[in-house]
């Protein structure tokens, strides 16, 4: 038996996938909806969203967002699968912005597990595409569904259907010659690929998966993996009956995180290796571990569902005793299936049993409340890469242990509610847990709206309606501020790199490096350093300070020790709401306000009939600095 589980509190990064485009005639009842949802109140965003589309003086574009809304929520808490459906029916025939109609039908239909229909809602979506960033999208969705498909043949014991394999790899060729960094497309190529049993194609997946040039750059943590399947699978194909690559494949797939990858290979593998596969521990062990993580999942996220949706405080309580039963009950399976566990052991603490998990599958796992939500909920992943660094801020200074975690099995309730938004990390005691997933996509994503002349020309003509409109609601401000400091700041990265001599796929692939580089500093070095030296300097008292004024501290570092302090400004400002971290982000808000009415004199085509907080874009990055800098207590602590 396990012992006591011990829950805990966690003090997280949230960070946003995409700024939610609003324009200046946004309705007032779909900005007040938008808001209910990031403030994790679903019933208030429902039932705003469901008035919106009843409205007559409703924009084509805001009826057919809140439909697009009301569908995913539909189905996700819900589980109303016609009504789901009913609604992107109508938003397509409205008409606005059809391809992503198509997006949220085809993860339905996923979901669903209806796959032929899936892929219809993906080709839909590419023939509805305005912009090569969502052609490009629709075609990375139709190859993930072909995956998808193939691999729920294989649980089935089905024949693979390899011309839609080979299609689908075709695709994802493609968008990875165009977009060498998009690693959602190859992580999936790395699936197909193995399915299709072309190992040189599958070692270039899994390089790019992890944006590694070679082999020998890979992290210290992946050094052993990389290596083997750089040697091994060059060799393997179709044709290779070799129980030793075989095994030396799988294991390696497994200790690069890609457990359910590793599933696939054993379960498809030549019918003369399954007697050796079956009797294989170390290959039991792996494929016994890939079916608890989506056992895990399901009863997560089935948890996280009811706990969303249900009213009445008992029922809550038990759905919440229910999810620590089955916990503790899936993972009292997992011990006695697995070979590195003693068989004649009666019990386990907790701490025993995560530290052999992290010894032979890199797992880490916490069950824990979060400071956005006190909902209980489970962090789980497995780490790919771990330093250690010496951070130092003011006359403090603390070690401060980097480890990232990927291939996530839940992110903490939060993040499951949100999707658009989550936790980009955790602080724990003396480093940080950094959650790759998130950040998979935000650079990619910089590069189209910088690039993508559809998207760009869209993102300009929001903030010229928005900012220089005489708007002087702050909510509309505040989304066109965001998005104006974003843009100036890739603007200006673009422009530098072209003036460096870089140009075509270098230039992309500088551009990524640089602005991955940016953020990471700021969000985990800056950002969580600063709660790791508060809990140092502070001790006992850092507690008593509260989550939001936690992250508030937090926020002054990730932005005075940021290289490009507007993209952490950026996202800071759409997020003001009504949760501690959203406090936290109107607190930086408030400070930018006072600055600008103390300094306005100080700012180069400063205009005082504007709203002054409407022209925080136009402070300069010394005078971003400066102004934060100003209010943080170590700094004040330190001129004493």
């Amino acid at each position: 038996m396990m012992k006591k589980l011990n829950f805990l509190p966690l003090f997280f990064l949230i960070l946003s996938f995409a700024i939610q485009a609003q324009e200046i005639n946004n309705h007032p009842k779909l900005l007040a909806a938008l808001e209910a949802q990031n403030s994790l109140k679903l019933e208030s965003s429902r039932e705003l969203f469901n008035s919106l589309i009843r409205l007559d003086d409703v924009s084509k574009k805001d009826k057919c967002i809140a439909l697009r809304k009301l569908s995913i929520q539909d189905w996700k808490f819900y589980k109303n699968y016609e009504l789901a459906k009913k609604r992107l029916v109508e938003a397509i025939q409205i008409g606005d912005y059809i391809s992503e109609s198509y997006v949220v039908l085809n993860r339905i239909e996923n979901e669903a597990k209806n796959y032929s229909k899936a892929l219809t809602a993906a080709e839909k979506s590419l023939e509805s595409a305005t912009s090569a960033a969502d052609s490009t999208y629709a075609t990375y969705l139709y190859s993930k569904t072909i995956l998808r498909e193939a691999s729920s043949f294989i649980l089935q014991k089905k024949q693979l259907d390899l011309v839609k394999l080979q299609k689908a790899s075709t695709l994802l060729q493609k968008i990875l010659s165009k977009n060498p960094t998009h690693v959602n497309a190859a992580e999936v190529l790395l699936g197909v690929s193995l399915l299709l049993k072309d190992g040189k194609l599958a070692l270039k997946s899994w390089l790019a998966y992890y944006r590694f040039a070679n082999a020998n750059a890979a992290y210290t943590y992946l050094k052993e993996p990389a290596k083997v399947l750089l040697l091994e699978l060059p060799m393997w194909n179709s044709n290779t009956i070799n129980f030793q690559r075989t095994k030396a494949i799988i294991v390696a797939l497994g200790n690069s995180r890609f457990y359910n990858f590793a599933k696939l290979v054993a379960l498809t593998e030549n019918k003369s290796l399954q007697s050796k596969i079956k009797t294989d521990e170390e290959i039991q062990d792996i494929m016994h571990y890939a079916n608890y993580l989506q056992e895990l999942k399901d009863s997560t996220n089935e948890y996280y569902r009811i706990a969303t949706i249900e009213k009445d405080e008992d029922k809550i309580t038990q759905n919440r005793a229910a999810f620590i039963s089955t916990f503790r009950a899936t993972n009292n399976r997992l011990m006695k299936k697995l070979s590195i566990f003693e068989k004649n052991t009666s019990e386990y603490s907790v701490r025993e049993f995560r530290e052999k998990l992290r010894t032979h599958f890199g797992t880490v796992q916490i069950i824990a409340s979060t400071s956005s939500s006190t909902t209980l909920g489970l962090v789980m992943g497995h780490i790919v890469n771990e330093r250690t660094e010496t951070i130092k801020q003011y006359n403090h200074e603390s070690d401060f242990t980097f480890t990232e975690i990927d291939m996530m099995t839940s992110n903490g309730y939060s993040s499951w509610f949100w999707e658009d938004r989550g936790a980009g990390g955790f602080a724990v005691e003396n480093g940080f847990l950094r959650v790759k997933q998130l950040f998979k996509s935000l650079p990619i994503n910089a590069w189209q709206r910088i690039t993508d002349p559809v998207k760009r020309e869209k993102i300009e003509k929001e903030i010229a309606e928005k900012l220089f409109s005489n708007s002087t609601d702050e909510k509309t401000i505040f989304s066109g501020l965001s998005q104006k400091l974003e843009m100036d700041a890739l603007n200006d990265l673009y422009n530098d790199l072209k003036s460096q001599g870089y140009q075509d796929i270098q230039l992309q692939l500088k551009f990524i490096e640089v602005y991955e580089s940016y953020r990471d500093r700021a969000t985990m070095f800056a950002h969580e350093g600063r709660h790791s030296l508060d809990k140092k300097v502070l001790k006992n008292k850092y507690r008593n300070l509260g989550a939001t004024v936690i992250e508030y501290r937090g926020r002054l570092s990730q932005i005075v020790f940021s290289k490009e302090p507007r993209l952490e400004l950026s996202n800071m400002i759409n997020g003001v709401n009504t949760s501690p971290t959203g406090l936290s982000n109107k607190m930086i808000v408030d400070v930018a306000k006072e600055w600008i009415l103390k300094n306005h004199s100080k700012i180069k085509n400063f205009d005082a009939t504007q709203t002054p907080i409407s022209q925080l874009y136009k402070l300069t990055n010394a005078q971003i600095i400066a102004c934060y800098k100003a209010v943080d207590p170590f700094y004040i602590d330190s001129k004493k």
